[in-house]
């Protein structure tokens, strides 16, 4: 089961998109992010080890060493949970999902005209969050 979203669903994001998302972010040790060209010279993705809230910097550790940025130069890859909380906390709900036999998931807000399928639960719950930070 995929549990998070990867770097290419992250892309179909604006940048406008994207400063939505890091703005809605909560950094806690464990989660994966993205820190971009512009900050390390190449894309790579980093395990955050500590967030600082008081200076809003973020300590991180990459394959090939370890450093610290501000909040707002690493993208999450965010998962099934933080999808969760992220809906909960801008919507008030989450939305209603709903797991086939074909092992499909449906995602939708009742009267919202918002109907998601998709063949993960964390898919289905990226359409709902894009829908969010689009909106």
């Amino acid at each position: 089961m995929k549990t998070r979203i990867d770097v290419s669903q992250l892309n179909e994001l604006s940048p406008e998109e994207k400063d939505k998302l890091r703005g809605l972010w909560k950094p806690k040790r464990g989660d994966i992010a993205l820190v971009t060209a512009d900050t390390l010279g190449k894309d790579d993705t980093a395990l955050v080890t500590e967030y600082i809230l008081e200076y809003k910097m973020v300590r991180v550790d990459f394959v090939t060493g370890s450093g610290s940025y501000d909040q707002g130069q690493l993208t999450p890859l965010v998962d099934i949970g933080q999808m969760i909380e992220l809906l909960r906390n801008e919507k008030g709900a989450i939305p209603i999902m709903e797991e086939y036999d074909d092992n499909t998931f449906a995602a939708y807000y009742p009267g919202e005209g918002l109907f998601i399928y998709k063949y993960e639960l964390a898919d289905a719950l990226w359409e709902a969050v894009k829908s969010i930070l689009r909106g």
